[in-house]
């Protein structure tokens, strides 16, 4: 899974992705906590993203179809783990995650 610190590549994540590169996903990593959006504008698969908190705890998870304008998770987040639709299922929303 890449991991995007800057900017730019946070503002692209998966855009023009193929579906191995979204299978592989993409973790969106603050330096605080936030809520922005996120689009999936230029993304032609769905994708499931899930936002954790500094606490590692899933704040919010949502599956986007692709050419969605904005999506603004409930709670903020300091992660935004992007990957193919339904890759979380077995996540709720609550759980306890690991990123290293």
């Amino acid at each position: 899974m890449k991991i995007a610190k800057c900017p730019i590549e946070k503002a692209i994540g998966l855009m023009f992705a193929s579906k191995s590169r979204i299978r592989k996903g993409m973790c969106l990593m603050n330096k605080k906590e936030l809520r922005a959006g996120i689009t999936t504008l230029f993304c032609f698969y769905p994708m499931e993203l899930i936002f954790v908190n500094k606490n590692n705890i899933v704040v919010d998870k949502a599956v986007l179809k692709p050419w969605t304008f904005c999506y603004k998770p409930k709670k903020p987040y300091k992660f935004a783990v992007e990957s193919s639709a339904r890759c979380f299922d077995n996540l709720k929303t609550g759980a306890r995650v690991v990123i290293q």
